[in-house]
């Protein structure tokens, strides 16, 4: 993971610079580790970027996305990074994902039927889940990258 949080780097990058105004401005922020300051914030989002892994095209293509469908797609996420202990699912066959939808539908029924805001994002997100990785397995995912 990139990081570039130690006042001491930001420091130095900061006085880099040449101006006065950067390095006063610096000391500011110093005594208090760089926290609050905007150029640490800065370089943390991009230290988050390169992390990523994504194309600057990516990213503007994730800025297109709905606030919405971005919290849906955050909850298949956790919900993934929750089961990874599983192995993932490129050896699962299709009749057992078919059959664990079925399953997690009857799940995400109950919770609807309950009115259990939480457990509707939590079931929601696992049957999308199941969905993707049935899409996934017919090779209908294209991101240049693997699976899982």
């Amino acid at each position: 993971m990139s990081a570039i949080t130690d006042s001491t780097t930001l420091k130095a990058l900061c006085e880099s610079c040449g101006e006065s105004e950067c390095g006063e401005f610096c000391e500011s922020h110093q005594d208090n580790y760089c926290k609050g300051c905007p150029v640490q914030k800065s370089f943390q989002r991009l230290s988050d970027y390169e992390d990523s892994g994504l194309y600057p095209e990516q990213v503007k293509n994730l800025s297109n996305l709905r606030p919405k469908v971005i919290v849906f797609a955050q909850a298949m996420e956790k919900k993934l990074k929750e089961n990874e202990h599983k192995g993932g699912w490129k050896e699962c066959t299709t009749n057992y994902l078919v059959d664990k939808l079925f399953e997690e539908l009857h799940e995400f029924h109950r919770a609807v039927f309950r009115d259990d805001k939480t457990l509707i994002l939590s079931e929601g997100a696992d049957v999308a889940n199941i969905v993707m990785m049935l899409t996934d397995i017919y090779k209908t995912l294209i991101t240049g990258c693997d699976s899982e």
